[in-house]
Formats: C-alpha cells, sequence, structure tokens
C-alpha cells in the first residue's frame, strides 16, 4: 500500500473508475509533517486533504480528474484523436506517447499546436 494526500475531488475521480481508496482522517498540518499542506495529485493548496492508502501499481496520476481554479488557472485540453485526425495510421497508443512527449518537452513560448504534434509526431513515427 501506498500513502498519499488527496483532495475530494481526486478521491472521487478515483472511484468514479472503479479503482478503490481508503480515506482516512482529514489531514491535520499541525501534526503532520507536511510543511506545504495540497493535493499530491491535482496541487489544490485551497481544499481539505485526506490521508489515503491505495495500491502503487492500480494508481497514476493519468487516471485522476485535473481540478482547476478557474479564478487563477486555465487548461487546455489535447487527446488523441486530435493526433489521430492528422496520423489516421498512428493507434490510439502511439498518439498517446505524442501526446505525452509533447508534453514532456513543452516549450511555453510556442505552446501546443498541429504543428507541435505534427514535427513530434513524424519524429517518433515516421511514415
Amino acid at each position: 500500500m501506498k500513502a498519499t494526500l488527496l483532495c475530494d475531488s481526486c478521491i472521487r475521480g478515483i472511484r468514479s473508475r472503479g479503482e478503490s481508496v481508503m480515506v482516512g482522517n482529514i489531514f491535520d498540518p499541525d501534526t503532520g509533517d507536511a510543511d506545504v499542506l495540497y493535493c499530491n495529485w491535482c496541487k489544490d493548496s485551497e481544499a481539505e486533504v485526506y490521508e489515503c492508502l491505495f495500491q502503487a501499481d492500480q494508481l497514476n496520476q493519468e487516471s485522476l480528474p485535473v481540478t482547476i481554479n478557474p479564478n487563477s488557472q486555465i487548461a487546455l485540453i489535447w487527446n488523441a484523436y486530435e493526433v489521430q485526425i492528422l496520423y489516421p495510421r498512428l493507434t490510439d497508443e502511439q498518439a498517446m506517447a505524442v501526446l505525452r512527449e509533447v508534453e514532456r518537452k513543452h516549450d511555453p513560448e510556442m505552446g501546443v499546436t498541429y504543428d507541435t504534434l505534427r514535427i513530434m509526431a513524424d519524429e517518433m513515427f515516421p511514415a
């Protein structure tokens, strides 16, 4: 079992996917050893977080919803289908590999565009 701090939103997201998570008490920063108190998955520092246990091989960050604070954050979502529109020959797994690599090499000066998807797909999966 692995321990982490999760907010309500992430706990609901885990459970909505049929995965299990054991939820303990609300984390008390006065008795805990954390300097900064936030959800370890969505990084929300405003939400109450709970001490949780889950199977380490059962849960990964990609399976959780992202919580966005509309007053201070934005998020742009790209999906595998958009890569496959450009390159129909790519499988779902290959298209996701392209997205993950674009995210990993993300340049905030350029952003993510169809051009960056094309360049990465051509590098990773040449025709």
